[in-house]
């Protein structure tokens, strides 16, 4: 009721209910995913122990090239270079690691 007369609520009062709705989506947010990032730190540090006894098989020497099977991707407007990857070349080693050939062309 605006002067004694009903009707739509004034503009700002409209806007400051929005605004603080939007803070309050956003101090939400904040918190779950401080929350999400502080429940994962534990494991992430254990990634780097020295504990372990893994070790990376060498890799065998790679096929040569064929054009027809290499990827181009996007790297960088700053890149003078053109960068594919050889499809047939991805293999995952039994250690874990993958291993690729990668095709680096200067323009």
């Amino acid at each position: 009721m605006v002067d004694g007369k009903v009707g739509a609520p004034p503009a700002c009062e409209v806007a400051r209910k929005v605004s603080s709705r939007r803070s309050a989506f956003w101090a939400a947010l904040a918190l779950l995913l401080g929350l999400i990032g502080s429940s994962h730190a534990a494991p992430f540090d254990d990634l780097f122990t020295d504990e372990k006894n893994w070790t990376e098989v060498p890799p065998s020497p790679p096929n040569p090239v064929s054009n027809p099977d290499l990827v181009n991707f996007y790297v960088s407007p700053a890149s003078s270079f053109r960068f594919s990857v050889d499809a047939k070349s991805i293999t995952l080693g039994k250690d874990g690691v993958v291993h690729y050939t990668l095709v680096g062309v200067s323009d």
